[in-house]
């Protein structure tokens, strides 16, 4: 019967809402929660936003349409057989998501040797391998995005801080410059006047293409000068 057909494509197309929602709740809780590092407050954001959440969403669609073709939603066997079956589902859903964030940002990824450090990157879903030594030029904040500058790309992330970045990569060859950028020395070339006083502007080297980076995040500014200036003396 046609009512049969109508009933599956409703289901179908809450499932599919459901596990789209579920898939960009984890991305974006992957980018303010560490499982590694706050896994207590990771499993209960995870729980409340990737199993709760939708499922009393999908309670309410449930009920929705049950009201608009005229069934008593107290005598639908929904919440007898099918609820639970989609709770479970749920939660198995979230348990993939758990091990493939543990499998991908495995920290034995993460090399000792300088030359062979990894820095994985999530960002839309997907999970970026970079050589944090061959390919990061600079890491610098726009508002509240963590941009990250590669030799040929800009990834957009909500990682560490600034700070952090500074104090993660400071015996890796990564300078701080300005409050908002850390940048990778093996990269720099020299440096020319700012257009600001006690202020110079980082020149990378002539292969590099610098159109990923924005201009602002290359200003060494006066804090940062003196540190900057001996490093470059140090490299020459």
């Amino acid at each position: 019967m046609p009512t049969f057909y109508l009933a599956i494509l409703i289901s179908f197309s809450i499932t599919l809402l459901l596990v789209y929602l579920i898939h960009k709740i984890t991305i974006w809780l992957d980018e303010r929660h560490d499982w590694r590092d706050n896994f207590k407050d990771r499993l209960f954001w995870q729980f409340s936003f990737g199993v709760l959440f939708p499922s009393l969403l999908d309670l309410g669609l449930v009920s929705f349409h049950s009201l608009a073709v005229g069934i008593d939603f107290s005598e639908n066997p929904f919440l007898l057989y099918d609820f639970p079956i989609i709770v479970l589902f749920f939660i198995l859903l979230n348990m993939y998501y758990y091990n493939r964030f543990l499998v991908l940002t495995d920290s034995r990824k993460r090399k000792s040797s300088e030359s062979d450090e990894k820095l994985i990157v999530s960002y839309g879903g997907v999970y970026a391998e970079l050589n944090l030594v061959k390919d990061v030029i600079c890491f610098y904040r726009d508002v509240q995005l963590i941009k990250i500058v590669t030799i040929n790309r800009q990834y957009n992330t909500r990682g560490e801080s600034i700070t952090d970045l500074e104090v993660l990569y400071s015996e890796k060859g990564f300078l701080r410059i300005s409050r908002s950028t850390v940048i990778n020395m093996r990269f720099v070339q020299g440096y020319s006047p700012g257009e600001k006083r006690d202020t110079v502007k980082v020149n990378l080297n002539s292969e590099i293409n610098d159109h990923f980076v924005s201009p602002d995040a290359l200003i060494v500014t006066d804090k940062y000068l003196s540190e900057f200036k001996n490093r470059i003396t140090g490299k020459s």
